[in-house]
């Protein structure tokens, strides 16, 4: 299996699906956590670059900070907390998709004017590292991202999850969602489509 260089490791709990961490991480680092919890269910995305762990939030780990915002006033205030006023943050913040259902579809980034774009047009809508420019989720396809809710995920860095209605297949390949393959050991012999 060919797996990106700097990974993606998304933990939900099975239960209540609530996304809990994330961690942006070396290959090498990711593969000894999911050698060291194989008993439970792994996800991977189509780019092999975005991982579920399906784990129960430990008691002891650290509570992170989540709010949702309310309104176009409230996320315009945070978009401009987070890139004028927060020197921490890098210019790139992971965001993901999940459906009102708790189904995560995707993972990918928002810049500044993603973040903007979203925020007039109300549809996902996200920066392209590869083909360094904005896009809009569904703008070829028509399988838009709409009614978005905002909700900002904190513990060591910021995540946004964008809570949408999908209209249509999330991912490329036509899949309902970007993660439609179970992980169980760390050769890509063990992807197990869902």
């Amino acid at each position: 299996m060919q797996i990106a260089n700097t990974t993606t490791l998304i933990k939900q709990d099975p239960e209540t699906f609530l996304i809990w961490n994330v961690q942006i991480l070396d290959k090498n680092i990711l593969e000894k956590i999911f050698k060291e919890s194989l008993s439970s269910t792994w996800e991977v995305d189509c780019d092999l670059d975005t991982f579920i762990h399906f784990e129960k939030q430990p008691f002891d780990h650290e509570i992170p900070f989540r709010h949702i915002l309310k309104n176009q006033e409230d996320i315009g205030n945070w978009i401009t907390s987070v890139f004028q006023n927060d020197t921490s943050i890098n210019t790139l913040i992971p965001t993901i998709a999940q459906d009102k259902s708790g189904r995560i579809l995707m993972q990918a980034w928002v810049n500044e004017n993603a973040l903007l774009s979203a925020l007039q047009s109300g549809n996902g809508t996200y920066f392209s590292r590869s083909r360094n420019k904005l896009w809009i989720k569904g703008e070829e396809s028509g399988h838009f991202q709409k009614n978005l809710i905002w909700e900002v995920l904190e513990t060591k860095s910021v995540t946004l999850i964008y809570h949408t209605d999908q209209i249509g297949a999330a991912c490329h390949t036509g899949e309902y969602s970007c993660f439609f393959r179970e992980m169980k050991a760390w050769e890509d012999s063990s992807l197990i489509k869902l």
